[in-house]
C-alpha cells in the first residue's frame, strides 16, 4: 500500500505523521523512518518523538537500504555484537521491514526513479509506505519526478495547504 502527504512548510506534515505513528503503533503495527538527507532523517525523528536509545533512529534513505541489504543477509544489528550477554540497544538494530510495516519516507520530492526503485524491491508483500514531501521543493537531481507523478495520480494522496506554523499576519 502506498500514500503521499504533501504540503509547504509550515502545513503540518511532522505533526500529521506523529499522529499516524502513535495510531500504527496503537495498531500493534511497526513505524521505520527514513529521509533523503541525515538532517531530515534526524528532524523527522525528533518530530514524531523517536528519539533516543529505545528508538530504531530514522534513517537516511541509503543507510535504510543498506541496512535492509544486511538483515536480508542474516544480520541483525549495525556493527559488532556486544560481550558478556549485554542486550543492545534497539537503536542499534539494523531496519526491518515486514508486512506489519509503516515505512515513512521525508524529503520524497527529491527522490529519484532508481532511489524509488531500490526501494520497491527490498520492500516485502503488505509492506505500507507513506511519502511525505513538498511538490514545491528541489526535485530530484536523478531522472523521474516519482513523487509529483504520484501526488498527481494516486488516492489517496493528501495535500494539506493551510499554513499553521505561523501566523498569517506575521509577514514569515
Amino acid at each position: 500500500d502506498l500514500a503521499c502527504l504533501t504540503g509547504g512548510a509550515g502545513t503540518g506534515k511532522t505533526t500529521t505523521c506523529r499522529a499516524i505513528v502513535r495510531a500504527w503503533e496503537a495498531l500493534g503495527g511497526r513505524v521505520e523512518l527514513a529521509a533523503l538527507s541525515g538532517k531530515a532523517a534526524l528532524r523527522l525523528a525528533e518530530g514524531v518523538g523517536r528519539t533516543g536509545p529505545d528508538h530504531r533512529p530514522a534513517l537516511t534513505m541509503q543507510r535504510l537500504l543498506i541496512g535492509l541489504r544486511k538483515r536480508a543477509a542474516g544480520e541483525t544489528q549495525w556493527g559488532a555484537e556486544l560481550q558478556n550477554g549485554q542486550a543492545r540497544p534497539v537503536a542499534l538494530q539494523l531496519p526491518e521491514l515486514t508486512d506489519q510495516t509503516l515505512l515513512i519516507l521525508d524529503e520524497a520530492s527529491m527522490i529519484d526513479l532508481g532511489q524509488f526503485h531500490a526501494l520497491i524491491e527490498v520492500m516485502p508483500r503488505g509492506c505500507r509506505l507513506l511519502l511525505v514531501g513538498d511538490s514545491f521543493q528541489l526535485p530530484p537531481v536523478g531522472v523521474g519526478l516519482v513523487f509529483h507523478r504520484l501526488v498527481e495520480r494516486l488516492r489517496p494522496s493528501i495535500r494539506l495547504d493551510i499554513v499553521r506554523r505561523q501566523a498569517e499576519s506575521s509577514g514569515i
